[in-house]
């Protein structure tokens, strides 16, 4: 980073801290398992019709450990094609930060 500013150094302190806490917990993967990167997501569409609020949700894991999920978020649309198409392109950032995250490992 060429210039960080005072935001990012809140959010370093934050990280610091969370790690700190964290210290004693970790994922458990089994040998012979394999690294198998597996999504699931959950979209449901309006399916109340007095609010019109739709929901979703995904689960991430990594070789059978669970490693991220989100909780389901209420949305509100006009259309179910919209809702399900921001739902699973906010998920493929994820996705997509994710394995940029995994191959830096690398």
């Amino acid at each position: 980073m060429q210039r960080p500013q005072e935001p990012h150094l809140k959010t370093t302190k934050s990280n610091l801290w969370y790690l700190k806490g964290t210290i004693n917990i970790g994922l458990f993967h089994r040998r012979g398992i394999g690294l198998a990167f597996t999504k699931f997501i959950n979209v449901d569409s309006g399916e109340n019709a007095n609010s019109r609020k739709s929901t979703k949700g995904y689960i991430f894991s990594l070789g059978g450990t669970l490693i991220t999920w989100n909780k389901k978020q209420n949305w509100v649309f006009l259309s179910s094609t919209n809702f399900e198409y921001m739902a699973f392109m906010e998920v493929a950032k994820k996705v997509n930060g994710f394995w940029t995250y995994l191959l830096s490992l690398a």
